[in-house]
């Protein structure tokens, strides 16, 4: 109630009492502002408790993050399965499959991790929420950092006087820096959870009639110096990669990815040097796989009986093929054309599948055929390229 101005004390106006407060006593003169917790309801006569806000699993957006998070931690491991599954095979040993496990791995948490986001906040997720996708984030991003510094430390073994920094980049310590990295983020986390740990927290400062759950960073440093080493590591790989980014396309990768597949190594421990040393090591390592004669009998194809089977090409297919030849090849050692084979396919067809049926039938294959031009061409005039970079095309008769 309110006095009316200008008339007696007796005359009073009823007025209804604010939001956040209440009147339940007739002709009172005061409202009384109602808990924390609770909010006046429309008519101020009573308190009624505060609605509260959070990310729910029932939401929208809820189910939209969790069906993400879910489906890849569903992708990761089945790319997990099938690296393991395949995992003697060339490509995953030459793939250095031990990081490429850890990476998979520590995608799959990151992913699961997203769903301690979701759901009103406890202590324990609040408390585990940053720390788990901190150390989760950080192996990611070492598993990816260590592999683009192997890649730069083949290249440099890949120089004269290089071969000595592969022995920094072994499996022992690709694997320890990995884990020194991580170890890293792993102690942040655990003085930040120790000195000042998020907690749950209620704020009603962005709506007055309702409650929105949170969780409070607790120390903002331990959260910042969090942040900070992930964009450290970040920024160091992406630096290294931009480093990494103008290799030569033939920067002697394919004698690592030999060593990986079959791993050969040389007696003396040290990488092979030139590729007369990397020849003589392999024509030392193949031989060790040795195969029994039955055995390499039963494993072949059984012979075609030639009364019965003849083998043979047909005008139409030759026409068809010769139809398609790129005219821009070069020519090989014969001097023709693949613009001349394209535009004279419908007088050459006959004459090739002539020649062609007769090596099939003589069991004969043409020299003309079984000779090529090679041309070394290096990437630049200086005399290292011309014995490091230097390519080697083979161009065959079209």
């Amino acid at each position: 109630m309110a006095r009316k101005k200008g008339e007696p004390e007796c005359c009073f106006d009823c007025v209804p009492c604010s939001e956040g407060k209440i009147s339940n006593t007739t002709d009172s003169m005061e409202c009384t502002s109602c808990p924390e917790d609770f909010w006046s309801s429309p008519q101020r006569d009573h308190c009624v408790p505060k609605k509260t806000d959070f990310l729910s699993y029932h939401e929208p957006l809820g189910i939209c993050l969790t069906t993400t998070s879910l489906l890849g931690t569903f992708t990761c491991v089945v790319v997990l399965g099938i690296f393991i599954h395949h995992r003697s095979t060339p490509i995953v040993r030459a793939n250095n499959s031990e990081l490429s496990f850890q990476l998979l791995l520590s995608l799959k948490f990151c992913f699961l991790c997203s769903l301690l986001f979701i759901g009103r906040p406890r202590l324990w997720t609040c408390q585990l929420r940053h720390a788990a996708f901190g150390i989760s984030f950080v192996l990611c991003v070492s598993c990816i950092l260590v592999k683009t510094m192997v890649v730069l430390a083949v290249f440099r073994a890949s120089k004269p006087g290089g071969e000595s920094s592969l022995k920094w980049f072994g499996a022992v310590q690709q694997r320890g820096t990995v884990l020194v990295l991580t170890s890293v983020q792993a102690a942040i986390c655990t003085v930040w959870l120790v000195s000042a740990s998020p907690v749950p927290h209620k704020n009603t400062q962005y709506h007055s009639d309702k409650i929105v759950y949170e969780c409070a960073v607790g120390s903002t440093v331990g959260f910042a110096v969090l942040l900070g080493y992930i964009g450290l590591l970040a920024f160091l790989s992406c630096l290294l990669a931009f480093l990494a980014r103008n290799l030569p396309d033939s920067f002697n990768e394919a004698k690592l990815g030999i060593q990986h597949i079959t791993n050969c190594k040389p007696s003396n421990g040290t990488a092979a040097n030139g590729d007369a040393s990397l020849a003589e090591e392999l024509n030392c390592f193949f031989p060790r796989f040795k195969v029994k004669p039955e055995e390499l009998v039963t494993a072949l194809p059984p012979a075609l009986n030639n009364n019965n089977y003849t083998l043979s090409v047909q005008e139409n297919e030759v026409r068809r093929v010769l139809r398609a030849v790129n005219p821009k090849k070069a020519a090989g050692p014969d001097g023709v054309t693949g613009r001349f084979l394209k535009e004279c396919a419908e007088q050459l067809s006959k004459v090739f599948t002539k020649i062609f049926n007769l090596s099939l039938s003589k069991s004969i294959i043409p020299p003309c055929l079984k000779s090529a031009t090679i041309v070394p061409v290096p990437k630049s005039l200086s005399s290292e390229a011309l014995t490091t970079t230097a390519r080697s095309p083979s161009h065959q008769s079209l």
